[in-house]
Parts: structure tokens; sequence; C-alpha cells
């Protein structure tokens, strides 16, 4: 655990490469990671950071996955309310992209 993890494309017409660490990896079940992106316009401190996490839970042929985002230090900052139905829009672009990939 601890690797670096980054993610990068262009969202709005601005690129961007946020970037994190592997918190958890469970193979085929489990994927927290934490999350800064300088499009937040937040400096990159540890107060800064999000967690994420997928979880997959096989339900019959399919799989269940669980997506969860919150604050590396456990607290809700006004912030976080101001920006949630953009977390939620673009999580849920992730989601979409994944379901997808594995309904090709």
């Amino acid at each position: 655990m601890g690797d670096p993890i980054t993610m990068s494309g262009e969202f709005n017409g601005k690129p961007y490469q946020d970037k994190g660490k592997i918190l958890v990896a469970e193979p085929e079940q489990k994927l927290d990671f934490s999350h800064w992106s300088a499009l937040s316009g937040a400096p990159d401190s540890p107060d800064n950071y999000h967690v994420v996490s997928f979880e997959l839970v096989p339900h019959g042929k399919d799989t269940i996955v669980t997506l969860t985002h919150s604050n590396l230090n456990g607290e809700i900052r006004p912030s976080d309310h101001e920006h949630r139905a953009d977390y939620e829009k673009n999580w849920q672009g992730v989601l979409d992209g994944l379901a997808r990939v594995f309904d090709a």
C-alpha cells in the first residue's frame, strides 16, 4: 500500500492530472485511494485530499459496484456540501464508463 496513483485527462476543456496513493487493494473486492485534484483550486495538502473507495460484490452474472467519496481527515466542510452535485456527476460518469466497458 502507499503506491502512487495518477489520473489524467480533460475536464470541461481543461487538462488535468490528479494524484493520490493506494490505501487498500483487495483484488476483485475493494480499491481505496486518496485523491487530490489541482482543478479543485485547493492547495496540495492532506486536508484537501479525499478518499475514493470502490467495493465490488458479485451478484449472479453481474457485479455490484459501490463508490464512496469522503474526506481523508473525516471532516465535512462547507465546500463539500457546495460541490456534492459535481462530485456525484463526475463519479457517475466513471461508473457509467465502467459499465460500458464491461457490457461491450
